[in-house]
């Protein structure tokens, strides 16, 4: 069975501004003693490549203090959103399927894009061997235009020793696989949110 996760995360200290602002039917839960989390209606229609589609009451609560926005589908792939002030002062967006674009990419580069799709289908060992060699520059590409700015969670109180490793993990080199596994593993636990 697939894990998804798709919630509002802020510091615990701050549950009680939280309340002022949640509706009724966005309750607070307990994560650990760092975070407290909370779902809204619009949590799964986040666009977490560009911090779009939160709820009012979440964007008001961004005013007062800062809301963390995470997503994880074990099957897809992972995202953050930070708002702050309103705004997506962070957003980062990683779908396995990338590295599945590569290869395919490759197959209609090589044999255009009908025949090139077809036989991507009967040998797509042979074609993610070839995108072995080009994922690192597509990583980066990635990894590029994502707006990750792991400095962002300074706002919720990330020692500079905890940027310096969220800053060490969003970099391609941490992605050691199509699937991503040990690369969310890795997120979570420097988040401390592995128990989602």
């Amino acid at each position: 069975m697939s894990v998804f996760a798709f919630t509002n995360l802020i510091l615990s200290k701050n549950e009680q501004t939280a309340e002022l602002y949640l509706d009724s039917n966005e309750n607070l839960e307990q994560l650990n003693s760092k975070w407290v989390c909370f779902q809204t209606d619009n949590d799964k229609s986040i666009d977490v490549t560009n911090g779009k589609g939160f709820a009012q009451t979440v964007k008001e609560l961004s005013e007062r203090i800062p809301v963390l926005y995470f997503t994880y589908a074990e099957d897809h792939g992972l995202g953050y959103v930070i708002l702050h002030d309103r705004k997506p002062v962070s957003t980062f967006h990683f779908d396995w399927g990338y590295y599945e674009e590569i290869s395919m990419i490759i197959a209609e580069e090589m044999y255009g894009e009908e025949e090139g799709f077809d036989l991507w289908i009967k040998d797509r060992k042979r074609f993610d061997n070839l995108a072995i060699r080009r994922q690192k520059e597509y990583l980066e590409e990635v990894f590029f235009h994502n707006n990750a700015n792991p400095e962002n969670f300074k706002l919720f109180e990330f020692s500079e020793n905890d940027i310096c490793k969220l800053r060490s993990i969003f970099v391609p080199e941490e992605v050691p696989n199509s699937y991503g596994y040990p690369f969310a593993r890795t997120v979570m636990a420097a988040l401390d949110i592995e128990s989602l």
